[in-house]
């Protein structure tokens, strides 16, 4: 994983003291953790690294032009960008859809 954030990073000509500032850690945690010397990383952290490089990407295994996976692949990336100003509000969107799911699952 380090090396991939080292080769995102430098594509994107981040320098690794100002990429580590944007993230809040240490350059020298920073260098540690793309040379493999730690593999201990926060959440946080790693939402802000996949955030700036899109580290972690979603590809859909559907069909691109079906109307509804492109309004749900719509919704998620709004949830997506919602969860990062209003984690709230984002949970309580995503709680309420996995019980609907849950209850209409459990209808058929």
């Amino acid at each position: 994983m380090g090396q991939l954030i080292r080769r995102l990073r430098t594509e994107n000509e981040y320098g690794l003291n100002d990429f580590a500032r944007e993230i809040g850690v240490s350059p020298g945690y920073l260098s540690q953790l793309e040379t493999g010397k730690t593999n201990n990383i926060e959440w946080e952290t790693l939402a802000k690294i996949d955030n700036m490089l899109g580290l972690f990407t979603y590809s859909s295994p559907f069909k691109a032009d079906d109307p509804f996976v492109f309004e749900m692949e719509k919704s998620f990336k709004e949830l997506k960008e919602l969860a990062e100003k209003h984690p709230n509000e984002a949970d309580y969107l995503l709680t309420s859809l996995r019980h609907g799911l849950t209850f209409f699952r459990s209808q058929s």
